[in-house]
């Protein structure tokens, strides 16, 4: 028997509230012995199983964290490591030397001309530019890349059938056009909220070597930075672009 978890049977874990740390360092003998006692284990990987299929379907890759082709640099964050990553479009994009660009949303004209400068700029070095589909300097950044020719990632708190914000609805289908890829932990019909739009933080920042602040509010800019540093990757760098003090 695989002593790794089946993809389903992390989700089922997922659903069932258990943390990344806990499907970690479970085996297959704990697991059954859950299953087996627990009814609400048992709805919970039916419900995963409907969704995986589901999934599928829509074209989109669910890789676990031991997978191969899982990025290394997300299980150097341990026990912030999403136990799945779920994928639609390019995944090769995943391997190659990649450039986060931030900024704010709420970003006035220099602002979005940083952010589309640095991606295409980026683009033309032929590497990765990551981002958040966000508005403002977000979109900006993947605009930017895309008109370079570059291929570029978003990062999104969502489900991979969903768009947030809705105002980016064509970006998005423009990225995979363009051999882009979408990149979530979240599985589908799941919607942004507060705590899913932060914690996508740590995994731009985990995938990519480099983090370029095209634009931020003064009062803002030291929580951004601190939840783009908690990976504590000793290789990234973090350029400072400009500043706008409110």
């Amino acid at each position: 028997m695989d002593k790794n978890l089946r993809i389903e049977q992390i989700l089922c874990l997922q659903l069932s509230g258990y943390s990344a740390v806990e499907i970690f360092g479970m085996s297959q003998a704990s697991f059954h012995r859950i299953y087996s006692t627990h009814e609400n284990i048992k709805a919970s990987f039916t419900t995963a199983r409907c969704i995986l299929e589901r999934q599928e379907r829509l074209g989109i890759l669910t890789l676990p964290f031991y997978h191969p082709d899982f990025p290394e640099n997300l299980r150097m964050i341990e026990a912030d490591c999403p136990p799945l990553i779920h994928l639609f479009g390019n995944k090769n994009l995943l391997t190659r030397e990649a450039v986060a660009i931030i900024g704010a949303r709420q970003a006035d004209k220099r602002g979005c001309g940083a952010a589309y400068k640095w991606g295409m700029t980026y683009a033309r070095q032929g590497k990765t530019v990551v981002s958040a589909l966000a508005l403002g300097c977000d979109a900006a950044a993947h605009r930017g890349c895309l008109d370079a020719g570059g291929n570029t990632v978003a990062i999104v708190a969502t489900g991979l059938d969903l768009t947030y914000p809705k105002e980016n609805k064509s970006l998005q289908e423009l990225i995979l056009q363009n051999d882009g890829l979408l990149v979530s932990e979240q599985i589908i019909g799941v919607k942004a909220n507060s705590s899913r739009l932060v914690a996508r933080n740590r995994l731009q920042a985990a995938l990519s070597r480099e983090i370029v602040v095209a634009q931020f509010q003064y009062d803002l800019h030291k929580n951004m930075g601190s939840k783009f540093m908690q990976s504590g990757l000793d290789s990234m760098i973090c350029r400072k672009v400009q500043a706008m003090s409110s």
